[in-house]
């Protein structure tokens, strides 16, 4: 279950191809994100940082899609991250400092696999 926060609150839905997000939330008060995507070949790029508590949700169905996700800062931070694809691979880079809690489910049909999934903490 994700926190309260009494800071800074996105929801972003994008459905269609090829976008470029960059996401980003900073300063004091706690950090919630949640980005739904719709299409293929789209890049998101989230960054959380400061203090208080991070949560970050993301979903992306579609092919070829990929997030980079970073959460910063000296209090917890949760992750979820979900990709499903029927083609493209898609990928994963998700960094986190501090209380890092994070989920990272792929569902691909892709013969040559479902991409990179990278974890730094």
């Amino acid at each position: 279950m994700l926190f309260r926060s009494t800071g800074h609150f996105m929801e972003t839905t994008i459905s269609g191809n090829s976008n470029t997000l960059d996401l980003k939330q900073s300063n004091a008060g706690g950090k919630v994100m949640f980005t739904n995507v719709s299409g293929s070949n789209n890049t998101i790029t989230a960054n959380q940082s400061g203090n208080a508590n991070h949560y970050l949700e993301t979903n992306l169905v579609g092919n070829g899609n990929s997030v980079t996700a970073t959460q910063s800062g000296n209090t917890q931070n949760k992750a979820s991250i979900n990709i499903t694809n029927a083609g493209g691979p898609g990928s994963v880079d998700l960094q986190q400092t501090t209380g890092a809690n994070y989920n990272v489910t792929t569902t691909c049909a892709v013969a040559s696999g479902c991409g990179t999934i990278t974890i730094r903490q």
